[in-house]
């Protein structure tokens, strides 16, 4: 057994924990009727059939799904643990979505390009001027800049390096690196000949989503804590 067929079991017991998690808020109340199930379920499934065919992603329709369970507790009044623990659970299904994003949506590419090449590289065109050298006491530094552009704007540039020092047999690499909510770029300075350089690009989707997804977590954590603290408080006094 090796490596890929772990990997293909793990996910689906992933996605299988995720959604049971997503079940959570189903289950709260006395409530149990045909009726309540279905008024409780038609978001969720909506929204799973809504991002889930289109993508043809299981990942995305668990997401999509969990998110639609837990909605009503965020919309409605309640106490800040509920809020709390509904905000975790809603910032591990988009961290989800931008781990899923960024292992299925990926260009990876190399490329010679002389100065004055432009090439065109998911919905952006990048612009390689040439090379530039720099000289230190017990380094050299060679490296270039791309122009990132797009509809005739600039919108950034990446910048890789590599750096040769006197007291080591290997250089050390400098990523550049484009970021957007909707996906990530990067530059690697795989090799040159001036003019001429080797880059190594890559492009990750929605990689933004999963720093998001943590940020929602910090969040959720905070206020569950901040009840936490109220609560051995009123303890306190109950005692003392």
């Amino acid at each position: 057994m090796d490596a890929s067929f772990f990997n293909q079991l793990s996910v689906p017991l992933f996605l299988a924990l995720l959604f049971s998690m997503s079940l959570s808020p189903l289950l709260q109340g006395e409530k149990t009727g045909r009726g309540h199930w279905l008024k409780r379920l038609w978001l969720p499934v909506l929204l799973a059939a809504g991002v889930g065919v289109p993508t043809a992603n299981g990942a995305f329709a668990v997401a999509a799904f969990g998110f639609g369970t837990h909605l009503p507790t965020l919309i409605s009044p309640g106490s800040l643990r509920r809020w709390g623990a509904a905000l975790t659970h809603v910032g591990v299904l988009v961290m989800l979505v931008g781990i899923t994003g960024s292992s299925i949506y990926v260009d990876d590419v190399f490329v010679s390009v002389e100065p004055g090449d432009t090439l065109a590289f998911g919905d952006y065109e990048l612009v390689y001027d040439g090379l530039a050298a720099r000289y230190g006491s017990d380094r050299y530094t060679i490296g270039t800049t791309l122009r990132v552009t797009k509809d005739g704007r600039e919108r950034g540039t990446l910048t890789s390096e590599k750096t040769f020092w006197q007291d080591r047999t290997q250089p050390s690499t400098q990523v550049g690196i484009f970021s957007t909510f909707k996906e990530d770029i990067y530059l690697t300075l795989a090799g040159w000949e001036s003019p001429v350089a080797q880059l190594h690009l890559q492009r990750f989707a929605l990689i933004g989503w999963a720093w998001v997804g943590s940020w929602i977590i910090y969040l959720g954590v905070l206020l569950i804590l901040c009840t936490q603290g109220r609560q051995v408080k009123l303890w306190s006094r109950k005692t003392g």
